[in-house]
């Protein structure tokens, strides 16, 4: 007698029948989250505070005492207040409605006080500072309400003890603004024309021979040394 031999069929990927439409919609969310997020290149390296500091026409330091979204100025905005997750006080709100900083929706605008002038001419006593945008999409977060931290900015305009000014994001991503106080503004020299400079054009920082290493480059040696354990 001949035997027949049973074969066992495992699961199929994607699932067939009535789950079809679910896997490709979450595939296509999938694919969507990864096109919005931002990606640097294998190898890519944050800019120095230095290094902006150069680059900068001013730098500030100073407590950020409220953030403004742009998208509240487009009448075509889907801006939910309800889940608004800025916070500024609201005798700022003219200042923020006229300051004149957003370029687009996606920006916001926030008020910094209790200034200290680290590089350049600037002689006001709060500024408004735009050019932020979400960390996502390769930007700079807005500090959180009463963070004390340091900016690097171009094309700033005195009016009185009002300054505003703008984000130096030339160069990299994730450029501008730095939680670390301890900017040594003359530690790199940089060409200083009427605009700020790109950030390449700085000489780099030094670093370690480790720390210059990528991060997929590090996670291969781990597994390759943890394969011979």
């Amino acid at each position: 007698a001949l035997l027949k031999a049973r074969v066992t069929k495992g699961p199929t990927w994607p699932p067939m029948g009535r789950w079809d439409r679910r896997w490709y919609l979450l595939l296509a969310l999938g694919l969507t989250s990864l096109g919005d997020a931002c990606s640097v290149a294998s190898g890519w390296q944050r800019t120095s505070d230095a290094n902006q500091a150069a680059a900068a026409q001013v730098v500030l330091q100073g407590v950020a005492d409220g953030a403004f979204p742009c998208a509240r100025l487009d009448p075509s905005s889907e801006f939910d207040a309800g889940k608004d997750l800025y916070h500024y006080r609201t005798k700022d709100e003219e200042l923020f409605n006229e300051s004149g900083l957003c370029s687009g929706g996606w920006e916001s605008v926030v008020m910094v006080r209790n200034l200290t002038v680290m590089k350049g001419s600037a002689t006001c006593e709060e500024a408004l500072i735009g050019g932020f945008s979400s960390s996502a999409s390769c930007g700079t977060d807005p500090p959180s309400f009463g963070v004390l931290g340091t900016y690097f900015l171009c094309q700033v305009e005195n009016s009185g003890s009002l300054c505003k000014g703008v984000l130096n994001t030339n160069g990299n991503i994730h450029l501008g603004f730095s939680t670390s106080l301890s900017v040594d503004v003359n530690a790199t020299h940089c060409f200083q024309g009427d605009a700020c400079v790109d950030v390449r054009l700085c000489p780099a920082s030094s670093s370690s021979g480790f720390l210059s290493v990528p991060a997929w480059m590090m996670m291969l040696l781990f597994l390759t040394l943890n394969s011979k354990g």
